[in-house]
């Protein structure tokens, strides 16, 4: 029987469904911070902020800094202080990155006792995974230290600059841990909700798969989409995704399909939307503005 009698369309509306379950998760990251910080953000507003935010990670690979960059000067723009606004970037990072961690970990066990983690694999996750505790520590030690603390600055211009932006960070926010657990249990349910866009493609298509071995799948994949150099990892990610489904037992046309249709879904479909909400982000329109109480406005006000 072939793929096209056995799909089951459905499936692909599941699938598109958890997508937006993922943009609305990243929204929550904005919206928690803002009520915790005394400010109000609409659930609209955090929606689009969220597209927004994929449609610049993917057109401008830097491990969802550029992104959250881009959402912490709207916040700015719309009434958060810098401070503030700031401290959410690096929130927001820092919860990036500690989901990365646990997940890519836990896929590697999978993919161990499975059989599947080979240098390969095993090198680059052992690399990207350094990389990324280094980047929890050196936010956290350094956000909100102050433009004028003691540290020696760095001597890499790019890192002065960063670490420039980062010491002004309202450090009460950043060192927040619920706002730093909300942030990684929100990332850690977003690569949950995409490798389960995975797993529906995969049954759109009539086939069905372990939901574990599709998980350590998408993860591999992801691995090699963030450490490619290329925009959204395309084509690393979609080799690494059929290879890793293959590996688990799902036919090569199968997994191919599947891995478009998650691209499809996931990618392409969000940007145009993504690109527009990107140009609306100049004009401040009065969905994406936020209201500071007086405490967060003389909190946030430059020093």
């Amino acid at each position: 029987m072939s793929m096209l009698e056995r799909a089951n369309p459905w499936w692909v509306i599941v699938a598109f469904a958890l997508q937006l379950l993922t943009y609305a998760a990243e929204g929550a990251i904005w919206r928690i911070i803002a009520r915790r910080t005394g400010t109000t953000l609409s659930l609209g507003a955090a929606f689009r902020l969220s597209v927004t935010k994929l449609f610049v990670d993917q057109s401008l690979p830097s491990g969802g800094v550029s992104g959250a960059a881009v959402v912490a000067g709207a916040l700015e723009r719309r009434g958060i202080g810098r401070p503030i606004a700031i401290a959410t970037l690096v929130v927001d990072i820092v919860g990036y990155y500690v989901a990365y961690l646990v997940a890519l970990v836990s896929a590697l066990v999978i993919a161990r006792v499975q059989g599947h983690a080979g240098i390969v694999v095993v090198f680059p996750a052992v690399l990207f995974s350094s990389f990324a505790a280094a980047v929890i520590v050196v936010l956290l030690v350094f956000a909100g230290r102050g433009a004028r603390s003691g540290a020696k600055p760095a001597r890499i211009p790019f890192l002065r600059r960063a670490l420039l932006v980062i010491r002004r960070a309202d450090r009460d926010v950043v060192r927040d841990r619920r706002n730093l657990l909300a942030a990684a249990s929100l990332e850690l349910a977003i690569i949950l909700l995409d490798a389960a866009t995975v797993w529906t493609s995969i049954r759109a298509l009539g086939f069905d798969a372990p939901v574990v071995g599709v998980y350590a799948a998408f993860l591999v994949a992801s691995l090699f989409r963030t450490i490619s150099i290329t925009p959204a990892g395309l084509g690393a990610f979609e080799a690494a995704s059929v290879i890793a489904l293959e590996n688990t037992g799902v036919p090569l046309a199968v997994a191919l399909s599947a891995t478009l249709l998650f691209r499809g879904v996931s990618l392409w479909l969000p940007m145009l939307p993504g690109l527009v909400l990107a140009r609306q982000l100049r004009t401040a329109p009065a969905g994406l503005r936020v209201n500071p109480s007086p405490e967060v406005a003389k909190r946030s006000s430059p020093t």
